[in-house]
C-alpha cells in the first residue's frame, strides 16, 4: 500500500480521536516532535532499528512524552504508530495533520519568497488580499531566497505565483521567440 495512502490514515486518525480544544497543541507537539526526529539522526535510527524492541521504544516514547509534557491522545496515538512499526511515517503523517488542521479551521498556508525581508506592512496587504480572494484566514511564513534576482514568489499547496525577475524574464524571452517565429 502507498506510504502516503497510510499516513493519511493515520492523521485522520489522529484528528478524529481529539477534542476541538486540543487540535493546536497537539498541532504543535506533533511538530515538534517530527522535526526532532527529522532533525536527530540517532532518534530516528532508534525508532527504525528493528534490533531494538518495541518495548524498548515504547519506554522511550513514554519518557519524552513525560519531559515534553504530551497531549495524553498524541502520547497514545504515537505508542499505536510505534507498536505497528510505522514511525518512520511520522514527518508525512505530521504534515498530512497540519493539512486537515488547516480545512478544518479555514486556513490557507502561504510561502512568500523574496531576496531581502518583506515589509510587515506589505506582507500584511498580501495576506489580506489572498484571505479576500480564497475567503480563508491566511498563514504566511517568509523565506529568503537568494537565488531569485528580484520580486517575489508565492507558494500554496495547490498555487504558485511568481512574480521574480526571473520569471518576468522567461516570459519576455517567450513571446520574443513566439514573435519571431
Amino acid at each position: 500500500m502507498n506510504h502516503q495512502v497510510i499516513a493519511l490514515r493515520y492523521a485522520k486518525g489522529l484528528f478524529l480521536s481529539l477534542d476541538k480544544n486540543d487540535l493546536e497543541e497537539v498541532e504543535e507537539q506533533l511538530a515538534d516532535f517530527s522535526s526532532n526526529m527529522e532533525e536527530n539522526s540517532d532518534l530516528r535510527i532508534i525508532f527504525e532499528d528493528p534490533a531494538i524492541s518495541i518495548d524498548k521504544k515504547s519506554i522511550i516514547v513514554s519518557n519524552i512524552a513525560k519531559i515534553s509534557k504530551l497531549n495524553k491522545n498524541l502520547t497514545n496515538f504515537l505508542l499505536v504508530v510505534l507498536s505497528k512499526n510505522r514511525m518512520a511515517l511520522l514527518i508525512h503523517i505530521n504534515k498530512l495533520f497540519i493539512g486537515l488542521i488547516d480545512e478544518y479551521k479555514n486556513r490557507l498556508r502561504l510561502i512568500i519568497k523574496s531576496v531581502a525581508k518583506i515589509d510587515p506592512s506589505y506582507l500584511e496587504e498580501i495576506k489580506e488580499a489572498l484571505s479576500k480572494n480564497t475567503g480563508k484566514s491566511i498563514v504566511a511564513q517568509c523565506v529568503i531566497d537568494k537565488n531569485l534576482l528580484g520580486g517575489i514568489r508565492l507558494e500554496t499547496p495547490s498555487i504558485v505565483f511568481d512574480a521574480s525577475i526571473a520569471a518576468k524574464l522567461a516570459s519576455l524571452k517567450n513571446n520574443f521567440l513566439n514573435q519571431i517565429r
